[in-house]
């Protein structure tokens, strides 16, 4: 059964040059305990999809089109989406430091979020903090609730998010880039926190990152976007090891290969993503794809396979593709 559920979310920014669609006819969902990765080089939509999904856009931003079902109710992508927010929807934003209230202890700052969706008194809800920067693995947790927050390092920060983003007892957790600027040791401690997090308490967890690495670590399956829209989707285990999109393909030949000498210039994909503002009616890759035929610069195809769907009219493994509307 289905728990969370975006279907045809399209969002649009207002600028100086007019209207810019950034993110396309998204759709996804997710099953209690399931775990879902998005991924894509940076402007591919991936944040704004999930802003967008929860009613946290920029003032110059809107959501055009779609709606989201949560536990079977009907949500606006915006105002009823917010309402959820915190409580049965948690969200770990990118800056753990900008979501942290620098002139407030952390104690104070927990247990306000405690006080309003657990209806916790004021002891209780120290209590209650406490345990929970415990639960998130932060040193000496007692101590910890009456520190600021830049008395503490960026990946004790990220844990403190991480606290906070729990603090209503969500059934979804929802991390955008959990991992930008961390060193690597820490990053894995953010990644294997956030697993034993979701096996122990039954989360559903989305996960924005434009890392591979953390990608294969949580596992579950993979969403891939490029220019705004989904290019493919499966099972990480099944995306790695035999993509089906050439840009898939191309972001996975990308990574420096472990253990590899340094031969060489690292591969890369040659030019650049296309401006919001300057999409054609195509396939969004084509200029780049070593694959693209002149159907591809006129029409994008969706089509699905077992247990997998892709946007491309030339899939790079061999199954029954079955197109879509």
């Amino acid at each position: 059964m289905s728990l969370f559920e975006v279907r045809g979310l399209s969002v649009s920014f207002s600028t100086p040059q007019g209207s810019v669609e950034a993110v396309r006819g998204v759709s996804f969902e997710l099953s209690p305990g399931e775990s879902l990765t998005i991924v894509g080089e940076s402007g591919s939509g991936k944040s704004q999809t999930l802003l967008g999904a929860l009613g946290l856009l920029a003032n110059n931003g809107r959501v055009t089109a779609g709606h989201c079902v949560f536990a079977g109710r009907e949500l606006d992508c915006g105002p009823s989406a917010e309402e959820l927010l915190g409580s049965r929807l948690g969200y770990i934003p990118q800056d753990a430091m900008g979501c942290l209230t620098p002139h407030l202890r952390l104690g104070t700052q927990l247990g306000e979020l405690l006080m309003r969706h657990r209806g916790l008194g004021a002891d209780a809800a120290r209590r209650e903090a406490r345990e929970l920067l415990a639960r998130v693995r932060l040193p000496d947790p007692d101590s910890r609730l009456d520190r600021y927050p830049h008395e503490l390092s960026g990946g004790q920060r990220q844990r403190v998010a991480i606290a906070a983003a729990l603090a209503g007892q969500p059934a979804v957790l929802i991390a955008d880039e959990p991992t930008t600027a961390l060193d690597v040791t820490v990053q894995a401690q953010i990644v294997a926190l956030l697993r034993d997090l979701q096996d122990q308490q039954g989360l559903a967890l989305v996960t924005i990152t434009h890392d591979l690495g953390v990608v294969a670590a949580l596992g579950g399956r993979v969403m891939v976007m490029y220019a705004g829209q989904v290019v493919e989707e499966g099972l990480v285990r099944e995306v790695f090891t035999q993509p089906a999109h050439p840009y898939t393909a191309a972001l996975l030949a990308a990574r420096p290969a472990a253990g590899a000498k340094n031969t060489g210039p690292m591969p890369t994909i040659p030019g650049s993503p296309p401006q919001p503002g300057s999409l054609s009616q195509g396939c969004a890759f084509a200029s780049r794809c070593p694959s693209a035929r002149e159907e591809c610069r006129h029409e994008v195809p969706m089509r699905v396979g077992a247990r997998r769907q892709i946007r491309c009219h030339y899939p790079l493994i061999d199954q029954p593709w079955q197109g879509i509307q």
